[in-house]
């Protein structure tokens, strides 16, 4: 398996889609990747459209591992059915062990799947692993220790920690203000936390730049990733209202198609 370069950071975060279910400039909808040294790549999340970007950042389907779905919101999930059939497709086909990972009910949600898509999405090879993962659950896949926590939105919707190779990553999924997050992504090198919207809006299933920072500010993260961006927000000053809100730490607003090091 062809790893990254040793020079690299432990891990690298890919950025497929930092937008919503609205189509706003180039902006894909919830998707993200991590890259092991090793060349191992586990997804987080398959937003519509999100696959479109592997070929921009060098995503090779063989060599991701496992795909972790935060929840079923169509914006977080309408690429997997695509990429199980792309296993399929592919010449020839690729048939090592994948990890399906998502919460509780996801056995349930990826049955459903193989019944409207069969047979293009069926495992072929008998090499996918199922896993419902509930508050506090951790499984390893690959290089990967995956960590879920149960967060503000859909009922047990789950925000992710992992770590491999030394670093640490967490990603909120879909979210509102809650402590979950706040462990989940306490001292970690790199956090993504979605930011919905802006202040003065609120939500108790989402989070605006306020209250991002406001979260991120007691997790402490090395550094701070903000995505899933309304058009609405991106109309204002994201930075200035995180600065104001009091979070300090180096800060990233995320677009499609960055890759960021992940590491002490």
């Amino acid at each position: 398996m062809r790893g990254r370069p040793l020079a690299s950071a432990p891990m690298d975060l890919l950025l497929l889609g930092t937008g919503t279910t609205i189509p706003f400039g180039d902006r894909g909808c919830a998707a993200y990747a991590l890259e092991a040294a090793d060349g191992s790549i586990l997804l987080i999340d398959c937003g519509p459209g999100s696959s479109r970007r592997y070929p921009m950042l060098g995503l090779d389907p063989r060599r991701v591992v496992g795909v972790a779905i935060t929840h079923h919101h169509v914006d977080h999930v309408g690429d997997l059915p695509l990429f199980l059939f792309l296993r399929n497709v592919a010449e020839p086909p690729i048939e090592s062990p994948l990890a399906l990972l998502g919460p509780r009910g996801h056995g349930k949600f990826l049955d459903g799947l193989a019944s409207t898509y069969a047979p293009g999405i069926a495992d072929l090879a008998g090499t996918h692993v199922r896993h419902e993962l509930s508050d506090g659950t951790s499984r390893d896949v690959g290089p990967f220790r995956i960590t879920a926590r149960e967060v503000a939105h859909l009922p047990h919707a789950l925000g992710y920690r992992v770590e491999a190779d030394g670093a640490s990553f967490a990603f909120s999924g879909d979210t509102g203000p809650c402590e979950a997050l706040v462990e989940l992504a306490a001292a970690v090198d790199l956090a993504v936390f979605e930011c919905s919207y802006a202040p003065p809006r609120e939500s108790t299933g989402h989070l605006t730049s306020r209250t991002a920072s406001q979260l991120a500010s007691r997790a402490r993260p090395r550094r701070l990733v903000l995505s899933h961006f309304y058009p609405e927000v991106l109309a204002t000053d994201i930075e200035a209202d995180v600065r104001a809100a009091g979070y300090e730490g180096p800060l990233v607003l995320g677009t499609d198609g960055l890759r960021i090091p992940v590491g002490p």
